[in-house]
Formats: structure tokens, C-alpha cells, sequence
């Protein structure tokens, strides 16, 4: 289901965290405010890039287990994980706790990789932008344009 070597599922993996995902959303459903952290640790890596890729509902089950055991290590996941899914408030948010929380002397270290983490998201996410970006069309074929200017008439 998993290679070792490339990292990747395979398409029966790939199969097998759907059923999972289906079960987790059942679980959500059915344990409404008590949904078992030990099951959404197992969910993050479900939802992580080598999995399902679905950083959105990464976070959300990484916010599961932030609120049952809310220590520096839970919220530097947190954190990284919003980043990655664009969600840089709560990515914002989650670094500023997990430095609360952080031993002092840790606190630096920390706060370098999780402003680290921020940038290559944000660069990946710029990166995402300018390759899914429509490219810009000719005479009057974008919003607005009408397509009556001429290709010789002086702007």
C-alpha cells in the first residue's frame, strides 16, 4: 500500500485512505464535540501530500489533537500544516502558541523553523499561482476587453 522508497501509496493505498476518510468523516459525525485524537493523528497523514492531499482536512484533524493535548510540539504541527493548506492566520496563530509554550531556550530554534515553514508555503503557493494562472488571451477575449481595438492602434 505504501513504497518505502518513493514515498508514495499506491493506487490500492490510495483506495484504502479513502475508505478512511470516509470513516473519519462517519466518526466526526457521530462523536460531535469528542472525536478520538489518537484516530486524527492517524487522519494528518491520511490527508498529507504523500496520501490523499488534502491539507485543508489535515488541519482540521491536526486541530483535533492541538485541542487534546495542546503542547509546543502539537501547535508547531498545527502551524505548519495551515501554513501548507494557506491558511496563514491560524498558521499565525498556532506559531505565536507554540512559542508561548516553547522552553525558553528552545524558543528561537523553533521560531526560525516555523518562519520557515511559512515561506516555502507561501512560496509554493505563489509558485501554484503563476502555473494555474490563465495565460492572457488576445483581442478582447478577457473580462471587459470587447474585442473592437485594432492591432494598430496607438495606446
Amino acid at each position: 500500500f505504501f513504497d518505502q522508497s518513493t514515498g508514495q501509496f499506491s493506487a490500492e493505498g490510495k483506495a484504502q485512505l479513502e475508505a478512511a476518510d470516509t470513516a473519519w468523516q462517519r466518526h466526526l459525525q457521530l462523536a460531535k464535540n469528542k472525536p478520538d485524537d489518537s484516530v486524527a493523528t492517524v487522519m494528518v497523514q491520511a490527508y498529507s501530500q504523500a496520501g490523499l492531499n488534502q491539507p485543508e482536512k489535515a488541519v482540521a484533524a491536526q486541530e483535533i489533537i492541538t485541542e487534546a493535548r495542546p503542547k509546543d510540539s502539537t501547535f508547531a504541527t498545527l502551524a505548519v500544516l495551515a501554513y501548507e493548506a494557506g491558511q496563514t492566520r491560524k498558521g499565525d496563530l498556532a506559531t505565536k502558541e507554540a512559542l508561548a509554550l516553547a522552553d525558553k531556550d528552545e524558543r528561537n530554534t523553533l521560531k526560525s523553523e516555523l518562519e520557515a515553514a511559512k515561506q516555502q508555503a507561501l512560496q509554493s503557493q505563489i509558485q501554484g499561482a503563476t502555473e494555474n494562472a490563465p495565460t492572457a488571451t488576445p483581442e478582447g477575449g478577457g473580462k471587459g476587453g470587447g474585442g473592437k481595438k485594432k492591432d494598430n492602434a496607438k495606446d
